[in-house]
């Protein structure tokens, strides 16, 4: 039950410049007066939850009501594999920068398949909301974005473990940091909550011939036997301190499968019975989020009932003696596979943003995707010094998951964004052709076991700088993957992640706001229109931020910065670099 960090592999020269940059850009000086005792718990019946859409006339406020551990269907029930859509609730917190919870099932009868950690849409300002970004931050009068990482195995007989959880993009400030109940820190306030605040939707995916059981159950649990444990961060007014929440003050959900609920008690004895081998999630990668059936995040789900009680957080828990100062953090080395996956994060005694590289497949679990700019360490390829211990943890005697990179561009809880890496690409838009194996007289897209360019598009295509498009996006917000070869990508609309991969890349990152991480090769990458976030990388690269206020940053060689129109920051991060039209530009004379 001890708490520990989740350390990730990090590139200091460009992350450390970045996060120098962004801590400037985006620092604050609201301090945390908190006293925490938060709970966190699975609400079964989400009767009673809501979000207040400013768009629609709302207040940008969350409400959470009646906590329910119980879910019953109707007789005889379904005997199919289907899902149910929970809501994680969070009470009792202030000052919250990252959170992550522990679930420990039986992967045969009910399991987590997906999470959103933004499940909300505020259609007046257009970003996905939930309770870590519910403040409107000062300097954009939006909301940040979010970094959800997960750890899912597919579904086993016998137990299984999973691991979610969520950072936030940017500096740490007390006012941008949310509370429940309010405490009133902003100069303005700008949300609120009552009862407390949705955490994410988690989908529980109940298997086939499950239909009768009374106490399907779902262990929000502590970090026995399946370290690391369910925890939030805090933002502490100098920099940040990780809370482990104990066993009494998680909330466990059960489900009757056309039988009344009976829940368990899955607090002193575990759930499943400790010492039972737990599977591990073994990490998978596709450019291309994936859906099911129902309102989910991403890929692939009993007890016997017994009568007992079931723990339910109270808004008044008792104070615990788990709440301990964070060990000075350091820079680690790159991680590297492990037959047992250790979970781990980076700290450091400032508030700064965590930039990103890029993760490739692994025939062993490692922590991959992107990071960016974050309070607390993200997806990752590389780690930053962070103020934020978010998600944490060390080897333990089980193996446990290992956390993947997940987007989250939807404004629903459905499953998006799981982003992982295949040898095998999906058919790209705009009627770009993909080279197959065996060529054919069509331009009908076929998979292939490299992903390739192609050097021309069809009469009326996507262009960028003049050149055809051999990646396009849609208007929505999604995950772009390059190719390990040259590709000119236009992601259009939408709030995009852009992973140019290696090889000399043409970008336009379109409207929206945008990260876009340059591979090794001499990259253009053009911000255009929003706030946007152009990441060098090895090679000689042009970075044009456009309208809107951006953050570029350059890599290890002589590289071209332009700001373009508003208020722009321009970092070099190695090499002879020029500036221009960069209204800050930090360590350059």
């Amino acid at each position: 039950m001890s708490s520990r960090r989740l350390v990730l592999a990090t590139a200091p020269g460009l992350v450390f410049a970045a996060a120098v940059a962004a801590a400037l850009l985006f620092s604050g000086a609201f301090t945390s007066r908190a006293t925490q005792l938060p709970s966190i718990s699975l609400d079964m019946v989400t009767t009673g939850n809501s979000y207040s859409d400013p768009g629609a006339g709302g207040d940008n406020s969350m409400t959470v009501g009646t906590i329910d551990s119980c879910l019953t269907t109707a007789a005889p029930g379904n005997n199919l594999q289907h899902n149910h859509l929970s809501h994680l609730i969070i009470q009792n917190v202030e000052d919250m920068i990252a959170w992550q919870a522990r679930f420990n099932y039986l992967g045969d009868r009910m399991r987590v398949s997906a999470f959103n950690g933004a499940p909300f849409t505020d259609t007046l300002t257009t970003a996905q909301v939930g309770f870590l970004t519910l403040p409107l931050d000062p300097a954009t009068n939006d909301h940040r974005g979010i970094s959800p990482s997960q750890a899912i195995p597919p579904a086993a007989p016998g137990p299984q473990t999973a691991l979610i959880g969520v950072n936030r993009f940017g500096a740490d400030t007390a006012q941008i940091s949310p509370d429940t109940p309010y405490i009133n820190d902003e100069p303005t306030q700008t949300y609120n909550t009552t009862g407390g605040g949705i955490l994410a939707t988690v989908t529980l995916q109940v298997l086939a011939g499950n239909a009768g059981q009374a106490s399907l159950f779902m262990n929000v649990d502590d970090g026995s036997p399946n370290p690391p444990e369910t925890n939030v961060t805090v933002f502490t007014g100098t920099g940040a301190q990780t809370l482990p929440i104990p066993v009494d003050r998680l909330g466990d959900g059960y489900h009757g499968e056309g039988a009344t609920c009976v829940p368990l008690d899955c607090v002193t004895p575990e759930c499943p019975s400790a010492g039972t081998p737990t599977s591990t999630a073994v990490p998978t990668s596709t450019p291309t989020p994936t859906v099911t059936s129902t309102p989910t995040a991403t890929p692939t789900p009993t007890a016997t009932p017994t009568p007992t009680t079931t723990r339910t957080p109270t808004p008044t828990p008792t104070q615990t003696g788990v709440v301990t100062p964070t060990a000075t953090p350091t820079l680690t080395a790159v991680a590297t596979p492990t037959p047992t996956p250790t979970l781990t994060a980076v700290t450091t005694p400032t508030p700064t943003p965590t930039l990103t590289g890029v993760a490739t497949p692994t025939p062993t679990p490692t922590l991959t995707g992107v990071a960016t700019p974050t309070p607390t360490p993200t997806l990752t390829g590389v780690a930053t010094p962070t103020p934020t211990p978010t998600l944490t943890g060390a080897a333990t005697p089980t193996p446990t998951p290992t956390l993947t990179a997940v987007a989250t561009p939807t404004p629903t809880p459905t499953q998006t964004a799981v982003v992982t890496h295949t040898p095998t690409p999906t058919p790209t838009q705009t009627g770009v052709v993909t080279p197959t194996p065996t060529p054919t007289p069509t331009a009908t897209p076929t998979s292939t076991p490299t992903p390739t360019s192609t050097a021309t598009a069809p009469p009326g295509g996507e262009t960028c700088a003049g050149l055809a498009a051999t990646k396009v996006g849609t208007d929505e917000s999604e995950v772009i993957f390059g190719t390990q070869g040259p590709d000119v990508i236009v992601a259009k609309g939408g709030n995009d992640i852009i992973l140019a991969l290696d090889g000399d890349d043409v970008i336009c990152a379109g409207d929206g706001r945008d990260l876009v991480v340059a591979g090794n090769g001499d990259d253009r990458v053009f911000g255009e229109e929003g706030t946007d976030l152009l990441l060098g990388n090895s090679g000689a690269d042009e970075l044009d931020g456009g309208p809107g206020d951006d953050l570029l940053v350059g890599g290890n060689s002589d590289d071209s910065l332009t700001g373009g129109a508003d208020v722009d920051m321009c970092v070099g991060a190695g090499g002879v670099d020029s500036f221009s039209g960069c209204e800050f530009t930090p360590g350059e004379d």
